[in-house]
C-alpha cells in the first residue's frame, strides 16, 4: 500500500498502469494525460470473476491523498460485498423526487400563483 509518494505522479511520464497498491492506479495515456483510476475483482451474474476498472477523475484535480480516500471507501464497498460502480452511478445519479424538488425550484419564478 502507498507506493507512490506525494511527488512521484507529476514526476511519472511513462505510459501505462502505476500501482499505489490496494487497487489504486495511476493510468498515463500515450498522450500523457494523467488519471485515477480503482480495479477490483468481482463475480459477474455468470458467476465468473471479471475485472472492473472505475474511472476515479484526473490529475492534478485529483490528488494523491483524495484518490486514496476514494480507494478506501471502494475497498470497503467491495469487503462488505457490494460494487463500486452500482455505488458510484448512484451518487451521480439524482432520484426522481430530487429531480422534482430541482425543477420546482428552477421553474417557480415563472409561475403567478401558488
Amino acid at each position: 500500500m502507498h507506493k507512490l509518494t506525494e511527488l512521484q505522479p507529476k514526476a511519472l511520464s511513462k505510459p501505462g498502469r502505476h500501482a499505489d497498491g490496494g487497487g489504486l492506479y495511476l493510468r498515463i495515456s500515450q498522450t500523457g494525460s494523467k488519471s485515477w483510476a480503482f480495479i477490483h475483482e468481482a463475480k459477474s451474474t455468470d458467476g465468473k470473476r471479471r475485472r472492473h476498472e472505475i474511472g476515479l477523475g484526473s490529475y492534478p484535480a485529483i490528488g494523491l491523498a483524495d484518490a486514496r480516500k476514494f480507494a478506501v471507501s471502494m475497498r470497503e464497498t467491495v469487503a462488505s460485498g457490494g460494487s463500486p460502480l452500482v455505488e458510484k452511478q448512484r451518487e451521480t445519479e439524482p432520484t426522481f423526487a430530487e429531480c422534482v424538488d430541482l425543477y420546482i425550484a428552477a421553474k417557480s419564478s415563472e409561475w403567478s400563483n401558488a
